[in-house]
């Protein structure tokens, strides 16, 4: 279903163009997440059955995540602050893309810690954490595509 943003959802399926305008207000339309993967499904019919879903979640951790990283800012910002502030020790310069690297370890580790351990953790799992290596393994990719 595609609802209109300026219509507060009053504009649905029926009232959209192609490409999403509203035919009421002319507004931008929406698709909700079950439309979104069932698209995705009939685009990219192979490969495991979860892995669409798994991707749709890890890009909405991201965008949460974002937010208290860049709060409206450079989206990658906190990996070029962490870059200078280790740039401030001489001989341990790291990139923007080697910090993204290096908390993908931190989550790594995390969950490789909490399976030895056989510990779930009490505020992210190592769900939680798998996702987040994979979100900062695309991440360093973009910063590795801006060198």
């Amino acid at each position: 279903m595609i609802t209109c943003l300026n219509c507060d959802g009053m504009g649905t399926l029926t009232t959209m163009v192609p490409g999403g305008l509203c035919r009421e207000c002319g507004g931008v339309g929406l698709i909700d997440e079950q439309t979104t993967e069932a698209t995705l499904r009939t685009q990219h019919p192979n490969g495991h059955k979860d892995f669409i879903t798994l991707t749709l979640e890890e890009i909405k951790l991201h965008s949460q995540k974002n937010k208290d990283y860049a709060f409206g800012g450079d989206p990658l910002g906190n990996f070029n602050r962490v870059s200078s502030i280790l740039s401030l020790y001489p001989k341990l310069a790291m990139s923007p893309k080697a910090v993204a690297l290096v908390y993908m370890l931190k989550q790594l580790d995390a969950a490789l810690w909490m399976l030895s351990n056989n510990y779930e953790g009490e505020v992210e799992g190592v769900k939680n954490r798998l996702q987040d290596v994979s979100v900062y393994a695309k991440l360093a990719s973009i910063l590795a595509n801006r060198e």
